[in-house]
């Protein structure tokens, strides 16, 4: 089979997340629970990173890690129980967003604390955070077009019109909420999308470089590397601005040329 997600949830998370899952199915939990928990743990683990402390440092790192494996299992869950719906989508999302930012005002409240100038520090991990949100979001836009082109369902690349319609027809507030919420995110997957065709395995692999996981797994080799060394916590931002970048701006002129 294809390769239809990031090669360090494939290898690493999800074969972990796997072991999760089948403890977690028989007390009824469900993929939606499963993926709040997962923004919890996130989200507190990037706000015991701007603590400084070595053992919080150490915790927030183990947190960050904990994230990404629950981040697969509500997949692994859902997948179980029959498939994924509307809100699971949103909240996955909004999970992802939560922490996103979270682990980032810690980079910043940790980066703080070094001799250099705070605005340097402020511009840095905030350009590294601008470029998280926009490359995630491109990722995601091609993972969509990729599995599209193996004949699955995806819904990350529905038309504007589609969803329009979906939300006058829904009847319930809860999926007049999400669907607000949805169509926004699908709006900015377009709007940074490589395209409205298919792409090949090949392509979709080069934007995994862009993906989410590995930017966490990143922070977290960094954070770990800050133990001994503060100045670890800038191999992530060297990644997230320059060398991302760099592949990004590769990317998008060979699929415009293409």
């Amino acid at each position: 089979m294809p390769l239809t997600e990031e090669p360090l949830d494939a290898w690493i998370y999800r074969p972990l997340s796997k072991a999760i899952v089948a403890a977690l199915d028989p007390t009824g939990m469900t993929a939606n629970q499963i993926t709040i928990v997962a923004a919890i743990i996130g989200v507190t683990g990037g706000g015991v990173v701007g603590v400084g402390r070595r053992e919080w440092t150490i915790a927030g790192a183990a947190l960050l890690v904990l994230f990404m494996i629950l981040d697969c299992a509500d997949g692994e869950m859902a997948r179980r129980r029959g498939g994924g719906s509307r809100l699971g989508q949103v909240l996955d999302g909004i999970s992802d967003y939560l922490v996103g930012i979270s682990v980032h005002v810690g980079l910043l409240i940790a980066g703080l604390r070094l001799p250099y100038s705070a605005w340097i520090v402020v511009a840095v991990v905030a350009a590294a955070g601008l470029c998280t949100a926009l490359h995630s979001a491109r990722f995601d836009a091609a993972k969509a077009r990729f599995r599209m082109g193996l004949g699955q369902t995806v819904r990350a690349l529905e038309s504007h019109d589609t969803l329009v319609a979906e939300l006058q027809a829904a009847k319930t507030w809860r999926d007049r909420f999400v669907l607000r919420l949805y169509i926004p995110y699908v709006s900015l997957q377009r709007g940074v999308g490589t395209g409205a065709g298919a792409i090949g395995q090949g392509e979709f692999l080069a934007w995994c470089v862009l993906g989410p996981t590995i930017r966490m797994s990143i922070i977290v080799l960094a954070l770990v590397g800050s133990l001994w060394d503060a100045r670890s916590l800038f191999v992530y931002p060297a990644f997230g601005i320059v060398a991302s970048n760099v592949w990004f701006a590769g990317l998008t002129l060979k699929s415009r040329r293409s």
